[in-house]
């Protein structure tokens, strides 16, 4: 798993009722609809989140999870309500939930970009897409990257810590990109009206 994430301070956990009040904001703001939501079977814990070697608890928790076929269990999943959103956060609180959204034109290259982008350009996850891969190239340049790969946004969610966006590749210094991007204040208004407290940026498996 690679990306940032924009959440609490000192990796502490959404509550459900974040989780939800999360959720509730994305939606209303534009960002995802319910109907996009989905169960993912990725999970995340607290040393994925700082970039630190997993605990014995945490690989042990993981490993109670991996007993289990999740990733069968949870394609068979179809939320009607965010209600059942957050019950299947309960449940199961190291996983996220996942935006099943078409993010890119794979078939055709154009612009700044690479691949064509495919949603409206005033589309709120549009607009963070582009902010993040900004800030990517940015970092790239930072650390003297010469030819790297254009940054690409794979997907979004809702994990356990806060909004995580996936970017291949994640440079490390993105805790410093995304804050100077213009674009930034829109989702980080959204993030502290709900964490009550500005978010922090977390960066996973760095470039």
């Amino acid at each position: 798993m690679t990306g940032v994430v924009l959440g609490k301070p000192n990796a502490e956990t959404l509550s459900a009722a974040q989780f939800k009040a999360l959720l509730e904001e994305l939606i209303q703001a534009g960002y995802v609809q319910l109907d996009q939501l989905e169960a993912g079977s990725d999970e995340m814990v607290e040393s994925d989140l700082t970039c630190k070697r997993r605990t014995d608890e945490e690989e042990a928790l993981i490993a109670q999870w991996e007993e289990q076929d999740l990733y069968s269990a949870f394609q068979s999943i179809v939320f009607t309500t965010l209600d059942e959103v957050v019950a299947h956060y309960e449940k199961y609180p190291i996983f996220s939930v996942n935006f099943e959204q078409d993010l890119y034109d794979w078939t055709t290259i154009e612009g700044d970009y690479g691949y064509k982008l495919v949603l409206d350009p005033a589309h709120p996850t549009r607009v963070l897409q582009e902010l993040v891969i900004d800030a990517a190239n940015e970092g790239n340049d930072l650390i003297g990257w010469e030819d790297a790969p254009m940054a690409e946004v794979m997907y979004l969610s809702v994990c356990p810590y806060g909004l995580f966006i996936d970017v291949q590749c994640c440079p490390p210094d993105m805790d410093k990109t995304i804050p100077e991007q213009p674009r930034y204040a829109q989702i980080r208004t959204l993030l502290t009206r709900v964490l009550g407290v500005e978010p922090q940026i977390y960066t996973m498996d760095e470039a």
